[in-house]
C-alpha cells in the first residue's frame, strides 16, 4: 500500500503545481436588477425626463439603480417594459440627477446589461450583451469625461 500513497501524493503535488503555475484572472459580472422603486424625488425627476424626451410615463419602464461613481447617489437605468430581450435588443437609458433634474449619461442598445469590474475615470464600466449568436460576448461601455457619456470602449480608444 505504500506505493498507492506515493502515487496519490505525486498526483496531488502535480495538480497543485499546475493550478499555481497556470495564470488566470478571476472575473465577476454584477447583474442589474430591474425591480427598483425609486424615491419620490427620483420618481419626479425620472418621470419628467421620460415624459419630455420619450412621451411616455415612468410606469412604462423597469428601473434599476446603481451608484456608478461611488458618490453615494444612485444613477438609474431604465428599460421599457414592452421590450422583451429574448425577442430583440432593448434600449437602456442611463440617467443621473444633476441640479435638480435628470440628465442623460448614455443610451445602450442590447439584450441585457451588467456592471463590469473596471472603472474609467472613477465611473464603473457597463457591459452590454448584444451578440445575436453568443450570450457570453459583450461590449464594454466606458465613461468618457469629455462627452459626459458612456461610450463604446472601441470609440474610447479611437478618441485617444
Amino acid at each position: 500500500m505504500p506505493g498507492r500513497k506515493l502515487i496519490l501524493l505525486l498526483l496531488v503535488t502535480v495538480n497543485t503545481a499546475a493550478i499555481l503555475l497556470y495564470p488566470h484572472t478571476a472575473f465577476c459580472i454584477e447583474k442589474m436588477y430591474f425591480n427598483v422603486n425609486p424615491t419620490p424625488s427620483a420618481k419626479i425627476l425620472l418621470s419628467s425626463y421620460i415624459r419630455e424626451k420619450n412621451g411616455l410615463t415612468l410606469p412604462d419602464y423597469y428601473i434599476a439603480k446603481n451608484d456608478l461613481n461611488g458618490d453615494g447617489i444612485y444613477e438609474y437605468i431604465l428599460k421599457q417594459k414592452k421590450c422583451y430581450s429574448n425577442k430583440g435588443k432593448c434600449t437602456f437609458i442611463i440617467l443621473a440627477e444633476s441640479a435638480g433634474k435628470a440628465i442623460l449619461l448614455g443610451k445602450i442598445r442590447a439584450y441585457s446589461l451588467a456592471l463590469g469590474d473596471d472603472y474609467s475615470f472613477g465611473v464603473q464600466d457597463i457591459l452590454a450583451f448584444s451578440d445575436d449568436n453568443n450570450d457570453y460576448v459583450y461590449d464594454v461601455f466606458k465613461w468618457d469625461p469629455l462627452s459626459k457619456r458612456y461610450i463604446l470602449k472601441k470609440e474610447a480608444v479611437d478618441q485617444q
